[in-house]
């Protein structure tokens, strides 16, 4: 199950990256083969059906399918949140770090997307404790330090600074502080 899950996760985020707003009704839409979805992800074209498969059994998306190439609309949440996502790296880190098959890989991704969700756009970190990241996105306390590692290691953060403030004088921790890669081009500028 780890498989399809992890492949839904890197999927959905090809199928938002390349997804356009349609002009008549607001939906984010997007035309792609296998073929795409293959070079982007460096996954076989069954990973890619388990993982669309998914998004769609849990209404994250709908597929018309058209001839060889299918049209994918993002459905879209109540709240219409949004984030910034390094794209365009990710793509040459599922190919040559992903294998589909590791719980930390799913970890990983529900992590850096969470952390992509949670970043503030006048900042370049994200900001949360263990705490809530187990409450936010399922992952055991136990496996977030082993899942950072991962991420760092294969360049998902850039690094990760323990976050402190002065209080009175005196030291308070704060939650960590998470930079994602190449968190310098997701700041927010007036320019």
């Amino acid at each position: 199950m780890n498989a399809a899950n992890i492949a839904a996760l890197m999927t959905f985020l090809i199928i938002v990256s390349k997804a356009q707003k349609d002009e008549f009704n607001d939906e984010l839409i997007t035309n792609l083969t296998y073929k795409e979805f293959s070079e982007s992800l460096g996954i076989s074209r069954q990973s890619i059906s388990m993982g669309l498969k998914v998004l769609e059994s849990n209404n994250i998306i709908s597929i018309k399918r058209i001839g060889r190439t299918n049209q994918y609309i993002v459905n879209q949440n109540e709240d219409k949140t949004w984030c910034k996502i390094p794209i365009h790296e990710l793509e040459g880190i599922f190919c040559r770090s992903f294998s589909l098959r590791s719980q930390i890989e799913l970890y990983a991704l529900k992590l850096f997307i969470y952390f992509s969700a949670i970043r503030d756009k006048k900042f370049k970190y994200s900001m949360a404790s263990y705490l809530k990241i187990t409450e936010k996105t399922g992952i055991p306390k136990g496996f977030i330090k082993k899942t950072l590692s991962f991420m760092l290691v294969n360049e998902l953060l850039s690094r990760v600074d323990r976050g402190y403030d002065n209080v009175n004088g005196e030291k308070v921790n704060l939650p960590n502080q998470y930079y994602l890669k190449n968190y310098n081009e997701l700041i927010y500028s007036n320019r």
